[in-house]
Parts: structure tokens; sequence; C-alpha cells
């Protein structure tokens, strides 16, 4: 913690847990240091769900773009009054003024965190403004690409040959990017020294990028269209590689070569790779640079002017700028994703979709920071209160990792030790604290934290026990509802049988007319809305067409149960109609019944002696 050298055996489990429980108070330390008299503060938050445990992780900005982290805890679970709780015990056991000072917040776009901000708003008496991640969109352009490109590759694989697996849901061009991954990194099925060693031979992954293929792990937002690219530009090497070295050995391998060799899934690999050039790698680098949230409106409104009017045919076939105004590098891999090939009006018709797709995300997503958006143009006074937020909230996720790294190497550890840990680390607290201070002040620091250290350990017991707690009302609430759920299914279900049993089961659209004779508007409503839930949820019948019975008229209810009438009823099904429309036919037999009472589930049995109707069976569904 000093940067003094240790010499002997390694300290205790018991004496480890109390160093860091004192680092935690060093880092208390600093951050009260660093926050002192600090205005316009901003709050990042974020969370994470890892071995069934849920993460929160809260930081503070100030106007000089500084950014700390104030720690991670663990929540009964994910609601906005359990971000809230985090934020206020975090910033509280820093310094009570924290909370008074924050007038930002930047997170990603998670539904809960609109909540989040307006308890933080009622919590601290001041305007808050929502900022939301500037490269948090990447992630939806990701997926509405991938989208966009499983339309377009309907049909490209023939039938009888085998090809990547794809997920459900997913495009076949993700499916090949994940089948070259496993090439590259997968020890079992993979060739991660073989295939690699032939590309370095013939040029590749040399200079300043020496990495072939980035796995498919962790960095989402722009994973999808590099490596899109990459098997792009080693399509024929990869096929070289199998038709001249080594020979397909198992269906990883047949299924890569097979998609290659075929060439179908060409135009829309070389479009992502394309989109990454012009769009995704730069938005990447450009956000890698400090800016303020504010100072993003500009630039998103001239990339945004600049996708509009961009002509797919100008990019496929050579360009040398991106969508945002930056020299393009000039590699490899751009002169083979925009050297013209039999698959360039395929590759322009994609690239052109995909272009809409994204410019579609960012209307809808930075739309406070476009024009007419509420941040598009900043007073004065809205500028001085932004200054510390800047345009993301990486850095959370960055912590998270660190996090990650310190617990896969202690599996069994604490994970307040873990925590307490990270912070120190993250915060950079000998370097940029203790390494300043004088033999004295740095004696002083270590005194106030070993006083301070028996209050962390038992204020980190105590909300273990509260968390223990917590955890346990919210089963007993799940669990109670449930029970509301199920008894209301199975009300729910005992109506529909009444109401069948009363009436009938109505087979023909002719009897359907005769029984509508006799009943008003409303009688007429409830008894076909209970046809047709008995036929769709019961007989399990079912109908291409799907009508909003709770607001259908009479005539459309009908034309639906007339439809669902003509629908077989499957042979399991058959003999529970059969008893329906004869309920006496069931008197005399034997049962046996499953009760779930307070003391657990209890079986009965009995005979059937009797059926009851009740008197009105007109319920209203």
């Amino acid at each position: 913690m000093t940067d003094g050298k240790f010499d002997g055996k390694l300290p205790s489990k018991s004496t480890q847990s109390r160093i860091a429980s004192e680092m935690e108070s060093v880092s208390n330390q600093y951050l009260q240091e660093e926050l002192k008299g600090k205005k316009n503060l901003t709050v990042k938050y974020d969370g994470t769900t890892k071995s069934g445990r849920h993460l929160v992780e809260v930081e503070i900005s100030t106007d000089e773009q500084k950014t700390y982290s104030l720690g991670i805890v663990e929540t009964a679970g994910g609601t906005a009054n359990d971000y809230v709780e985090s934020i206020q015990e975090m910033t509280q056991k820093v310094d009570s003024n924290i909370m008074g000072e924050i007038r930002n917040t930047m997170t990603d776009r998670c539904t809960v965190n609109g909540a989040v901000d307006r308890e933080l708003e009622k919590l601290t008496g001041n305007n808050i403004n929502s900022f939301r991640c500037a490269v948090h969109p990447l992630d939806t352009i990701h997926k509405q690409c991938a989208k966009k490109v499983k339309e377009h590759e309907e049909g490209i694989w023939a039938d009888g040959v085998k090809y990547p697996y794809s997920n459900r849901g997913e495009c076949k061009s993700q499916s090949m990017i994940r089948a070259v991954d496993k090439l590259f990194h997968d020890s079992g099925s993979g060739l991660p020294k073989d295939l690699p060693h032939f590309l370095r031979d013939k040029g590749f992954g040399t200079g300043e990028n020496s990495t072939l293929f980035p796995r498919w792990v962790g960095n989402r937002f722009n994973i999808f269209f590099v490596d899109a690219g990459l098997v792009y530009l080693y399509n024929e090497h990869i096929q070289e590689f199998f038709a001249k070295y080594m020979k397909p050995r198992n269906d990883l391998h047949i299924s890569v070569n097979n998609a290659l060799k075929g060439g179908e899934i060409l135009p829309t690999l070389r479009a992502l790779g394309l989109i990454d050039k012009y769009v995704t790698g730069p938005w990447m680098k450009w956000q890698a640079t400090n800016h303020s949230i504010l100072e993003t409106n500009d630039t998103f409104e001239e990339v945004l002017a600049n996708i509009s009017s961009c002509d797919p045919w100008d990019v496929i076939l050579g360009f040398n700028t991106s969508a945002f105004g930056t020299p393009v590098n000039a590699d490899v891999k751009l002169n083979k994703l925009t050297a013209s090939t039999e698959h360039d009006a395929k590759t322009a018709e994609v690239f052109g979709v995909l272009l809409e797709e994204i410019k579609d995300v960012m209307q809808r997503q930075l739309a406070d920071h476009l024009p007419g958006g509420k941040f598009h143009q900043p007073s004065a006074a809205l500028r001085e209160e932004a200054a510390s937020c800047g345009s993301n909230n990486i850095s959370g996720e960055r912590v998270f990792s660190h996090y990650d790294a310190k617990e896969n190497r202690a599996k069994s550890a604490n994970p307040e030790k873990i925590e307490k840990k990270t912070v120190f680390k993250v915060n950079k607290v000998r370097e940029n604290f203790l390494a300043k201070k004088t033999k004295e002040e740095k004696a002083a620091i270590i005194t106030q934290a070993t006083k301070e250290g028996r209050k962390v350990r038992e204020k980190d017991r105590e909300r273990g026990r509260m968390l223990v707690r917590t955890m346990n009302e919210k089963l007993k609430e799940s669990r109670r509802l449930l029970e509301n759920r199920e008894i209301n299914k199975r009300e729910e279900k005992e109506k529909v049988f009444e109401s069948i049993i009363h009436h009938g089961v109505w087979e023909t659209q002719e009897q359907i007319d005769n029984e509508l004779e006799h009943l008003n508007k409303t009688k007429s409503i409830a008894a076909l809305k209970a046809q047709i839930k008995f036929r769709q949820d019961i007989l399990s019948c079912k109908t291409n067409e799907k009508l909003a019975v709770t607001k259908a008229t009479v005539e459309q209810l009908k034309a639906h149960l007339v439809e669902l009438t003509q629908i077989e009823v499957d042979e399991e099904k058959s003999t529970l109609l059969e008893i329906v429309k004869e309920p006496k036919s069931i008197i005399n037999f034997n049962f046996n019944q499953k009760w779930g009472t307070e003391n657990g589930d209890k079986m009965c049995s009995g005979i059937i002696t009797g059926i009851v109707e009740k008197e009105d069976q007109d319920t209203e569904f």
C-alpha cells in the first residue's frame, strides 16, 4: 500500500482482511481531499450480474474531467431503489456533502436509469441533467445491423451442406464470425497455433496492430464489424490453408470452409467491414479522446449529415475520409474491402441499408444532442453544470473488468476485500496520494486508517446481514406474488369452465348464432370470450391471426371463435373436451389431486359423487 517491500511469509487471511479495510479508509481520505469544495459533480453508475450477484458500481466526475470510483456493492436486485440506495451509501462513506453537489448523471440507456435519476432529483433537491453514454449506441447499431443483414441472407446457403451453426435469431454473418473466432482461439476444435502462423507467414499481424483476430468476447461495441472485415480479408487464405496445408478435420473446419468456398456470405461480410472503416471504427477512436458530453453535439450532427448524404458506391470502391471527417487508415484491410468484385452491387445494397439503420439509431438515441433536442444548444449555465460530465461511462466497465480479474485470481476471496482492492487500484491511490506525501503525512494517514478499519469491517458485516434479510424478504414477496398469480389463473380457468358448462361447447357458426340470440350485448361478449379462452388456453387451438380480445366487438369475437372451431383438437385434449360436453360422465370416477398447503404439498384422493352448477355464469372476462 505504501510501496514498501515485503519479505517473509504471506500475511494471514485475517491480516489481509484488516489491510483491505484500511485500504478503504486510505481511499476515502484520498477522495475527500480530491473532492473537497468541488461543485457541479457528475455521478456515473452501472450495474451487472456476476455469478448470480447483482453489483452496482458508482463513480464521481469533477469539472477537471477526472473520474473517481467510489466503490462496488452487492444489492438485492436491480431496481431504481437499489441503485439510489447504493449511490447514497457510497457517497456518504466518503463525504456527506457529495450528494448535494450532484448536478448530472452519466449512464447507459437501461430503462431503470430514468427512474433512478428522478429519485436523485427528489433526494438532492437539484435539477439533474440526465446524460446518456455516447458509446452505447454502437451496441444498438450492432443489433439493428445484424437484424437487417439476416433479412438479406435468407436462402443464401444450400440445403444439405454443412455451414456454421446459427443460434436462434442470429444472422449467418455473426455465426460465421463466431466460427472463425473459434478457429483462431479455441484450442479444442480450432487451430490457434497453425492458422495464425500461416497468416503471419503471409505478412498479416505485423506493425502497430499485431492482433490477427480480436476475440468475440467483451468489446461488443465494434467487434461485430471489425471481425466481419477480417473474415473477408482472410477469406482466400483460409481456403488455401485448408486446401494445401491441412484438410478440414472436424465440423468447425468443414463448415467454415464450405461457407467461404460458396462465397454467398461475402457481400454482407464486406458491407459490415466497410461500416467499421466508415462509421463504427472512427466512432470508437473519437470516443477514446476526452470529450465533454456537450462537445459531442456538433460532431454527431456532422456525422448524421455525412451518413445521410453518403452514396454507398462512393465508399465501396474507395474512400479516404470517414463519417467523422477523419482520415481513414489505408491498410491492407481497407484495400481488400474496396477492391471491385462481382459482388459490388449486392455489397452496395447491403451497405446502404446498414447506413439507414445507423441513421435511425442515431436519431433516436442521440435526439437530445441533435437539432431540436434539449441539450443541442446549451446555455452558459448548462455548460457550467455539465463541465464535469464526460461523453461516456466506459470507465465503469473498466472498473468491473479490474474486479473480474481480481476475483478470478482469488475465487474464494471475500467480495468486500476484492472491492476495496479494486477501488484502491483504479483510483491509483498509492501513486496519486500516498507517493506525494511526506513520511510523517503517510504515518498519519495509516494511523487514521488503522483506527477506522474496525468500523469499516463492522459496517461490512452489518451490510452483509442486511443484504441477507433483504434477499429473504424479496423471496417471500416473490413467492406471494407467484401464489397470487397462480390463484388468479386458477380462478380464471374456473370461470371459463363454469361458463362453458352453463352454455355448452359452441362448435358451429349456426350454434353460435342461436346461442347469442338469447343474450344481450354484455352477456354475449362474456360468453364469446369464455368460448375463445376455452379453445385457446385449454384446448390449445391456435390461429395465425391474433385478436385483442379485451377490446374486440361482438362480430370480431364471433368471427375469431368460428375460426377456432375449425381447428382440430388433438387427441390428448379430446378427452377433456368430451368431459366438458358431458360433465356427469365423470361421476363415480376415482381421482388423485395434489394440493399446496403451508406445510408443503399434500396428495388427496377420492370419488366424484356429483356436479354442482352455479346460477350466474355470465362473468365478465
